[in-house]
């Protein structure tokens, strides 16, 4: 059992990783790929690539099963700010290229869109919820570590077989391994992970490790994406990296948590501001950096703002349910 001081600063770790997390994601969107400098656009990806490991790792850890009515109208809040927005940045894109109806439900889906992140979370939370009905309390954990090396070896077979895209992005089990292994930490009560004592060390391997499977994407010449060689234990050396950083914080501002707590909402926004302010810039990746910080700062605010003119106007909880923020 944890402690609620241990359990406070476990919350604190995942504020604080969410943030890293959807700063990661800002990253990803924009077209850091396209410049020159080899070397800095594989440091740019190997971070890129954490963002969504990191929310699954998270999702996963926190998991609790609640029974599949409770869980539908938990994840119906999810489906009005996923469709909202989604329908709203694919209706900018319409303007261009023209509404399809079968076009539009892909969109939503994230068949080729960024929502295909909310697709593969919900059936994750589905499925564990599905999985709670069969009473195997004794086999959870190597359920979870089945499903864990399940996708080791789909995301291997994905780089040997060079399949991408879509296909590849909406395979859940291309990325159930990183909620299964949070899940296992949790219960497990794996406590040691997110001590402050030995946190430099867990830090220090996961960057030793982190810089020879960089060495190994230059030498194989391994593709930027998610499905590169190395990507998966890379996406795994950047969680433990984060989280051991994270341990060393004790106290968190009040505005870190909020921003923690609300990253889902920055998430489902951000998409078109980003890529219209990196369209009319340079190629640079600096530039780009202070954009993704500055478009995930501006969204905060502009939700914050939102969320105090609901609460004079009294409409707080109808905000919640349709933006998806809370303060």
């Amino acid at each position: 059992m944890k402690t609620k001081e241990q359990e406070k600063k476990i919350s604190n770790i995942f504020y604080f990783s969410r943030i890293i997390a959807i700063f990661a994601v800002l990253m990803a969107h924009t077209p850091f790929h396209k410049s020159d400098n080899i070397v800095l656009v594989l440091l740019v990806d190997t971070f890129a690539c954490l963002g969504v490991a990191l929310f699954f790792f998270s999702a996963g850890y926190y998991f609790k099963a609640v029974g599949l009515k409770k869980r539908l109208v938990k994840l119906s809040s999810l489906l009005i700010p996923w469709i909202l927005f989604g329908s709203l940045f694919y209706l900018v894109n319409a303007l261009s290229n023209g509404f399809q109806f079968a076009s539009y439900l892909k969109w939503i889906i994230g068949w080729n869109s960024y929502l295909w992140f909310m697709t593969i979370y919900s059936l994750m939370i589905l499925l564990f919820e599905g999985l709670s009905y069969f009473k195997m309390d004794k086999s959870k954990e190597r359920i979870c570590l089945f499903l864990f090396l399940l996708m080791i070896i789909c995301r291997v077979s994905m780089s040997i077989f060079n399949i991408s895209g879509a296909v590849a992005y909406l395979n859940i089990f291309n990325w159930i391994g990183f909620f299964a292994i949070g899940k296992y930490i949790e219960t497990k009560n794996v406590v040691w992970l997110f001590n402050k004592k030995g946190c430099l060390l867990r830090a220090g391997i996961s960057l030793l490790v982190l810089l020879i499977l960089l060495a190994v994407d230059i030498i194989l010449d391994s593709s930027i994406s998610y499905f590169g060689y190395t990507a998966v234990f890379k996406q795994l050396c950047m969680i433990l990296l984060v989280v051991s950083i994270a341990s060393t914080l004790d106290n968190l501002p009040k505005l870190i948590i909020n921003i923690g707590k609300n990253t889902l909402p920055i998430y489902l926004l951000h998409i078109v501001p980003l890529q219209f302010s990196c369209g009319i810039v340079p190629i640079n990746i600096a530039v780009y950096t202070i954009i993704a910080i500055a478009i995930g700062v501006v969204l905060f605010l502009v939700l914050f703002c939102g969320v105090k003119i609901a609460r004079k106007l009294k409409i707080e909880k109808l905000y919640e349910r349709v933006i998806g923020f809370k303060i």
